[in-house]
């Protein structure tokens, strides 16, 4: 097993590069090799893999025994691959390695139908050495519509344990009711630290992280938070591989460097299980455990995502942008100073008034929603920062204001909590 580097992705290579990389068009379509001796180059996009008629060539730790097809990639730099199947129905299994014949002792990753944050399907995302060819095993899953990427790697992972919003994977919609919208996002947290991040309620113990999930809308040059669900705590962590390859498996009171735990929608939107936002301290990560439970449940749009109907509608927004955030707040990540990188928005769409929101982006790595203001509006010159209830609790406002000082150094700062 490879030692879990501490370079993650986070930026799309720009299509140069991948044009370079895959020797073809970004949506290029060369079919695979039965062999992987001779496998033709990765494209970037939407292959679809046909692997009818061929034979077992190779073999990896993931469902083995299956006819294989192959494809090989080679990235001028150092990057990350991305090759999924999430939105599909079948599921080949995917395996990268470094040399022919692929095997288990060659093998950099695998899976097989076993990404929680990939709707339970395929999902590899592995680095990869500049200059260094690499062979990517599909098996089974015939005519199955894969995507594909590169990314960059420019998160760097703190010293200590660290925890950072790894993706956003899914969303769901549900009952409108008096005026709001509801919905609720997936999770994925990774570790891209030294040291492992505590993640147990055991005997009711508060070492744990809580998740914040929110909405903002983007119009007429202005960014709001549209809405925002109350926390999901975190109960123990799994070990997929999503941000890097975890070299283990099981579930442990801890998240291991290079893993990732995550939670779907369902957990994430299980009304009864999430906990005020009130009681967190999101500066320290101390919160008291169990949480509050009050008995205010009275609709489908109760502690979820809520957010007025209006908002979202399109006849009524044209030109509106819209971005999910994710945000993970643990004590042992703040106590060792890595807090500043827990955020991560990716861009959103509504089809229609009613529709469950599709994704328009990937996932922006260590980033805030509000930063999608200046990385969609380039004339955005100062930025007012004004939380509903921060006269009572002040941290969680400065702390943004932290996060904006350090990337938008040239921009007028303005924070409600500093004006009399």
């Amino acid at each position: 097993m490879k030692t879990p580097p501490q370079v993650r992705s986070g930026r799309l290579l720009s299509l140069a590069v991948l044009g370079v990389v895959a020797g073809l068009g970004v949506q290029g379509a060369l079919a695979q090799s039965d062999n992987c001796a001779g496998a033709p180059a990765l494209p970037m996009g939407n292959p679809v893999p046909n692997t009818g008629g061929f034979t077992l060539d190779g073999e990896s730790d993931c469902n083995a025994l299956s006819p294989d097809g192959w494809y090989s990639v080679t990235s001028p730099v150092d990057a990350e691959l991305v090759i999924e199947a999430c939105q599909r129905t079948m599921s080949p299994t995917l395996s990268l390695h470094t040399g022919c014949p692929g095997t288990s002792a060659n093998m950099v990753m695998c899976s097989f139908r076993d990404s929680y944050a990939c709707n339970g399907m395929s999902r590899i995302e592995a680095p990869l050495a500049a200059g260094q060819t690499y062979y990517v095993r599909i098996a089974g899953g015939a005519n199955v519509v894969l995507t594909t990427f590169l990314t960059t790697p420019d998160v760097v992972g703190g010293q200590g344990p660290d925890v950072i919003s790894g993706d956003i994977p899914e969303m769901a919609r549900y009952q409108n009711s008096g005026g709001f919208a509801a919905m609720a996002l997936g999770s994925a947290a990774c570790n891209p630290g030294t040291e492992n991040v505590i993640w147990t309620n055991q005997n009711n113990s508060n070492q744990h992280p809580v998740i914040s999930t929110s909405m903002y809308r983007l119009k007429d040059g202005i960014i709001e938070q549209m809405g925002y669900a109350w926390m999901k705590h975190g109960w123990a962590s799994g070990t997929e591989t999503w941000c890097d390859y975890c070299p283990t498996t099981g579930v442990f009171p801890y998240l291991i460097p290079g893993c990732t735990d995550s939670y779907d929608v369902p957990q994430n939107g299980t009304q009864a299980i999430l906990g005020p936002r009130s009681e967190i301290n999101p500066t320290t990560g101390f919160f008291p455990y169990p949480p509050a439970n009050p008995n205010n449940i009275v609709d489908s749009t109760t502690r979820r995502i809520r957010v007025p109907q209006t908002s979202i509608d399109p006849a009524l927004n044209v030109g509106a942008k819209y971005f999910a955030e994710l945000h993970y707040v643990a004590a042992d990540d703040a106590a060792a100073d890595n807090a500043m990188n827990n955020a991560s928005y990716r861009l959103i769409s509504f089809p229609n008034a009613n529709a469950t929101p599709v994704f328009a982006g990937q996932t922006q790595r260590t980033k805030p929603a509000i930063l999608a203001w200046g990385d969609n509006e380039p004339g955005v010159t100062a930025v007012a920062v004004t939380f509903i209830n921060s006269y009572t609790n002040p941290d969680h406002e400065r702390e943004v204001g932290q996060i904006l000082r350090k990337e938008l150094p040239d921009r007028f700062l303005s924070l409600s909590v500093d004006i009399l």
